[in-house]
């Protein structure tokens, strides 16, 4: 269990928690870094604990849990006495596998089998792979007694979604088979955003440091807006000039924006110009005396390690720049 718990800045200017009085507000934080806390969200809480830690009344402490319950920032389980903090896993989770022993270790001692497979559900929706974090661990269908693999409940879902939608086409007289397919373009599609936001951030990991949330954010507005593949080259081009910082990035996309490029291709022939241009305009060749012009020999442009990734990625014939 970590002896301390990060609060983003942005904390106290988010929407819901601006509009929460004082109480609610320290009472909220307590339930992310009181000292039963855990890595994964989930963890065994104690009424009569917490109203000591707190100064607060038992039933103080009760209605302040139902609160968050009905804003739906937390599940409270009252016959395990445990809670489940909802959003905790969006800020908390992260590529290390440490982190995802960690969180294994923390699931095995979670008592209340809807809280295990609320976060399974929740952590589908992340980059990060389950297989570790759910190693070993038997995910329970809500209703059943039936103990299901993970793919077993995937099957489940989609089973159940097709067999609700082909219902309503019967109804509005659509073929099953076409909500089938199109659902199947659907999942084609989110897959290949997935793959596309896992090479950024393979990229970004390995080669500045873990993204933080904010980071993840202008990661994936950036790849909406430019494409993965240039979001992978700005990384790569920041790590080559060893400026290894989401602000310059940033400036990198910028540019390319600004100069409308949109794929590798259009980028390539931008840095070939950049460099002709350059060498024109800043270098001269050798003197008439015989003597080496040292800057003109040597000189590097700016960002010529993304040239050679570029020029290596696009030209099958082996050329690069």
């Amino acid at each position: 269990m970590a002896k301390y718990r990060s609060i983003m800045v942005e904390f106290w200017r988010d929407n819901f928690i601006v509009k929460l009085s004082f109480e609610e507000k320290s009472f909220y934080q307590y339930l992310m870094n009181n000292p039963g806390s855990s890595q994964c969200g989930i963890y065994s809480f104690s009424l009569p604990v917490a109203a000591f830690e707190t100064g607060l009344s038992n039933g103080r402490v009760m209605e302040l849990i139902e609160k968050f319950v009905a804003d739906e920032k937390i599940l409270y389980d009252e016959k395990t006495e445990e809670i489940m903090i909802l959003n905790w896993y969006k800020y908390n989770l992260n590529s290390s596998r440490n982190t995802h022993v960690c969180i294994n270790r923390e699931l095995k001692r979670i008592k209340s089998k809807s809280f295990l497979c609320k976060f399974y559900e929740l952590c589908k929706s992340t980059k990060f792979s389950l297989d570790t974090m759910f190693e070993d661990i038997d995910i329970i269908k809500e209703g059943s007694n039936e103990k299901l693999s993970k793919e077993a409940i995937e099957s489940c879902h989609r089973e159940d979604n097709i067999e609700e939608k082909a219902n309503v086409a019967s109804k509005d007289n659509i073929s099953a088979n076409n909500i089938a397919e199109k659902d199947n373009t659907k999942e084609g599609l989110k897959d290949n955003e997935k793959s596309g936001m896992k090479e950024i951030l393979s990229a970004f990991d390995n080669n500045i440091h873990m993204a933080t949330f904010m980071e993840l954010e202008s990661l994936k507005a950036w790849r909406e807006e430019i494409g993965s593949e240039l979001v992978v080259l700005a990384i790569n081009e920041a790590a080559q000039n060893n400026v290894r910082n989401m602000k310059y990035i940033n400036g990198i996309l910028l540019n390319w924006k600004d100069n409308g490029l949109k794929s590798l291709v259009d980028v390539k022939r931008y840095m070939e110009t950049f460099k002709k241009s350059k060498v024109k305009s800043n270098f001269s060749p050798p003197n008439n005396t015989g003597f080496r012009n040292p800057s003109y020999y040597e000189f590097k442009p700016q960002n010529a390690g993304a040239y050679r990734v570029v020029g290596e990625d696009i030209y099958e014939d082996g050329t690069s720049i």
